[in-house]
């Protein structure tokens, strides 16, 4: 629903300038988060899910304006959410009387799953010039082109999580293992705002005089300053998007 909202919003800001378009664009398409930053790797190498499970379907659209039967103007969103909830691989949870819960290596006891969820959202509103070498007039329409976007971000963090320091450690006698408080965590860094670049390429084909189909794949290069999340480099929002859509010409 939220990224229902946020395209509503965009196309409404955008509506004075489809007076005076050449053609509106929708997309369909998958993303596929580069994911290459230390938070990133830290919930893959401790949780269930993976890298693959942030790859998610994404629908956009697009605005174009042709200045010229070789080149056009841009300017796009699609939007990109996903969370998921998993459990730690290598820990399990206890709870002693009078003290709370702790994490235990995985096989020492017979706990509980420790889990949590870990969400991020993208939206980029992206400026584009592309580039068509065959001109309009083309039967067959391939192109590319690329431009800077900004990128509209929050990432966050619901559930439990052990704490692996000193000061929340302690050391088990009876098992002979170093054991670690959990806590319930909350964080959220949300209303982020970050500038990157993109480049795309693809081939359209007219359906008709007004009416095109197109595939399209797209790389989207961005990072966000975390704020809420301490002590971890900033948060990769690059990625990758294939995309099949059509477009209505005016």
């Amino acid at each position: 629903m939220k990224k229902f909202i946020i395209m509503m919003v965009v196309l409404t800001l955008l509506c004075p300038l489809f007076v005076f378009s050449h053609s509106i664009k929708v997309k369909f398409g998958m993303f596929f988060p580069n994911a290459s930053s230390d938070l990133w790797e830290v919930e893959f190498e401790n949780m269930t899910f993976s890298k693959e499970d942030f790859t998610d379907g994404v629908i956009g659209f697009e605005y174009e304006y042709e200045i010229n039967p070789f080149l056009s103007f841009l300017l796009g969103v699609t939007p990109y959410t996903k969370n998921k909830v998993g459990d730690y691989k290598d820990w399990e949870g206890e709870y002693i009387p009078g003290y709370g819960d702790f994490a235990y290596p995985k096989g020492v006891i017979s706990g509980y799953p420790i889990s949590h969820m870990f969400g991020v959202s993208i939206t980029p509103l992206q400026f584009s010039f592309k580039f068509n070498p065959l001109g309009r007039r083309s039967p067959i329409k391939p192109y590319f082109g690329g431009g800077i976007g900004i990128y509209f971000w929050r990432c966050k963090l619901e559930g439990q999580t052990p704490l692996f320091d000193e000061e929340h450690e302690w050391y088990d006698t009876d098992y002979n293992v170093y054991i670690y408080e959990i806590w319930e965590s909350y964080i959220r860094d949300e209303n982020n705002v970050s500038f990157g670049w993109h480049v795309m390429a693809g081939i359209m084909f007219p359906l008709g005089h007004r009416t095109s189909v197109f595939g399209e794949f797209k790389y989207n290069k961005a990072q966000g300053e975390l704020d809420e999340f301490i002590g971890f480099e900033p948060l990769d929002l690059s990625g990758y998007q294939i995309s099949l859509g059509f477009a209505y010409r005016f």
